[in-house]
């Protein structure tokens, strides 16, 4: 994507301080998040927030087919600048740990591609962690790389679908990275002397990352969301997808005997992330914290609970916010916390730039 790199830079030449307004659209299987954020009187500001219909396969936008100019529109949005988070399940985040010392950027890439196993056809970034804040932690020499694929068509087809709306597109990256980014900013609220891991439970993905005082130690992308469950309940009850969701949330019936068997590979999957970590450590997982737009459901909780044998609790992701960086109070959303990452990516973006 050199291109979109060098047009972010010529069009940011002009603000020193970075871009005066972004905004960034999270396009999730079930909604389309929309976050603006602005420069105001030197501060980065949250100024908007709202979700809409997801995204069709054409870049239109629910059963009405509206375009996003439309979308705009309709809810008075303006903006130059724009990240995406495609959220959709077509892209791949992982952390790798290799050994020794990193490599130029060509040969690193390699060896990354290699690592995630990806096809020709999918487009890799990846960037160097800083070493452990604790040296003795390192042991023999390593670093550590957190790394993201996407299909070149996704990619290039999301690209041209922002060129056409007469947006200036400054990034494209999978939601991992910059869900990554709030678990890392999340190090001052727990423990330095704890291990705690963070799991977020979206529609088609799960992402386990763990902190190990206060740095980045394991991040692991799961091909499992809480719309198999859905998805289960729905056929199971024949309910429709809205009914599902509040059968899914209320936590009035027990339907854990109908999904635990489509839970359970997920389950060990993690189960076996936790004892990895643990070993290689030598110290234990000391809780996780559960997020995301799948983690409100009292029975999937349980499940997990019973399943990992480790202490587990909500977590708030738009407490690691900086202090001040709020829900707009005009903003009228059902579930703030969905837009915690995005608001993250346009806090970067507003702050270094770059694509």
């Amino acid at each position: 994507m050199a291109e979109l790199k060098k047009r972010f830079r010529v069009k940011r030449m002009a603000d020193r301080e970075g871009p005066l307004r972004i905004l960034v659209l999270d396009l999730g299987a079930n909604s389309t998040r929309v976050v603006e954020m602005e420069r105001l009187r030197g501060a980065v500001a949250w100024t908007q927030a709202l979700e809409l219909a997801p995204a069709n396969e054409d870049y239109t936008f629910g059963a009405e087919r509206k375009t996003l100019n439309q979308l705009f529109g309709e809810h008075h949005i303006h903006g130059d600048y724009v990240a995406v988070l495609i959220g959709t399940g077509a892209g791949m985040f992982r952390l790798i740990h290799f050994p020794g010392r990193p490599a130029d950027d060509a040969i690193l890439l390699q060896q990354v591609r290699q690592t995630m196993g990806v096809a020709d056809d999918q487009e890799v970034r990846c960037r160097l962690l800083p070493p452990p804040t604790q040296p003795e932690k390192a042991g023999k020499p390593e670093f550590a790389v957190m790394a993201a694929a996407m299909p070149e068509e996704v990619v290039r087809k999301t690209y041209d679908w922002l060129i056409g709306s007469g947006l200036t597109p400054v990034s494209l990256q999978v939601p991992g990275v910059a869900v990554a980014n709030l678990v890392g900013a999340a190090a001052g609220q727990v423990s330095a002397q704890h291990s705690v891991g963070f799991l977020e439970l979206s529609t088609r993905t799960s992402l386990l990352m763990i902190l190990d005082e206060g740095d980045l130690a394991l991040a692991r992308q799961f091909k499992f969301g809480n719309g198999v469950v859905l998805e289960k309940l729905k056929s199971q009850f024949e309910l429709d997808q809205g009914t599902a969701l509040k059968f899914y949330e209320s936590g009035s019936f027990d339907f854990s005997a109908d999904v635990k068997p489509l839970m359970n590979p997920w389950l060990h999957q993690l189960s076996i992330s936790l004892d990895y970590f643990e070993r290689r450590s030598g110290h234990p997982v000391s809780s996780l914290f559960l997020f995301g737009s799948g983690s409100c459901s009292k029975v999937v909780e349980q499940i997990l609970a019973e399943y990992i044998r480790r202490p587990l609790a909500a977590w708030e992701p738009l407490s690691a916010l900086p202090a001040g960086l709020a829900l707009p109070a005009h903003a009228q959303v059902a579930k703030p916390a969905v837009f915690a990452a995005a608001v993250a990516e346009g806090l970067r973006l507003m702050r270094v730039g770059g694509a």
